[in-house]
């Protein structure tokens, strides 16, 4: 018996809420689950405004690997070279009921996936998004701008030094010498060496180089680089690290050029002058990780 609030339909289920099932087979078949299910049976904690509101995980040769009602409609390519691996934790997660569960499925698209493809109007997640084109706690531009405030910095306080009062100690008047002059004239001024300052300073930018090496080798692992993207990386990031001035100034460049290549107006000069120039047989969505088909 139907009443009230007794029957939702969406355009691809038609949902009972008193039973939590559809009265309809789910058009997307899944092995792993009955074809009468609705928010993989968890209709508190699962959302599916359209009944097809399905993460799919396909390979690099567009084969489905598996859904999951995860409230995402988009599709992520699994590199071939962490396919096994991802199956491998899909099959585990799915053993225990929770292959539907966001941190999952965000771990496995950020680690495992390649590219995220959607159509106009879909109901993809923000969390997607970012776990395809993940966004670093220092972003290598800050890493870049950081590093050559850091050598400037150390380039004018090495050899310098710097007085605090004037006028026999009884006037703040803090003041910078690039001379490195060391004090004394009628006032009785008083300086102090800024060496051991910039000697700090220039171990923070090693700190620096550091970190940046471990966020390269993160992307590289998740596969997110290829060999000679790390390469190439590796080596900038050496030179910024050990180059002074010039290198962070290098390193600078680097990252604008960097930030530069993600922007939109680039990539779409870039795909016009492959596809019309070049004449290479490419799609506009090869240029982007995650982007509409």
């Amino acid at each position: 018996m139907y009443g009230i609030g007794n029957s939702y339909t969406a355009e691809f289920w038609q949902y009972d809420p008193r039973l939590g099932r559809r009265w309809n087979n789910d058009p997307a078949d899944k092995h792993w689950i009955s074809s009468y299910h609705a928010f993989s049976n968890k209709p508190i904690k699962n959302i599916d405004p359209n009944g097809a509101t399905d993460t799919k995980y396909e390979d690099e040769e567009g084969n489905l690997l598996y859904e999951t009602n995860d409230g995402n409609e988009a599709t992520v390519t699994i590199a071939n070279e962490h396919k096994e691996q991802f199956k491998k934790e899909f099959e585990q997660a799915k053993n225990l009921g929770v292959q539907d569960a966001l941190m999952y499925n965000e771990s496995w698209t950020r680690r495992f996936g390649k590219a995220l493809h959607f159509k106009p109007g879909e109901n993809v997640q923000d969390w997607s998004v970012k776990a395809i084109s993940p966004e670093e706690t220092l972003s290598g531009l800050s890493i870049a701008t950081g590093g050559i405030l850091l050598a400037g910095t150390e380039n004018i306080l090495d050899g310098s030094s710097i007085r605090f009062f004037r006028s026999n100690g009884k006037i703040f008047s803090p003041k910078l010498y690039i001379s490195g002059w060391r004090g004394g004239s009628r006032g009785n001024i008083k300086t102090y060496s800024t060496t051991n300052l910039a000697r700090g300073l220039k171990i923070g930018s090693y700190g620096l180089g550091i970190y940046n090496t471990s966020v390269i080798i993160n992307q590289y692992s998740s596969g997110q680089i290829s060999n000679l993207q790390f390469a190439l990386e590796l080596g900038s990031n050496f030179y910024s690290t050990i180059g002074g001035l010039n290198g962070a100034a290098w390193g600078l460049g680097w990252e604008i050029g960097r930030t530069i290549a993600q922007t939109e107006w680039y990539l779409n000069l870039k795909f016009r002058f492959q596809k019309d120039v070049l004449g290479w047989d490419v799609t506009r969505s090869q240029m982007c990780t995650a982007c509409q088909e």
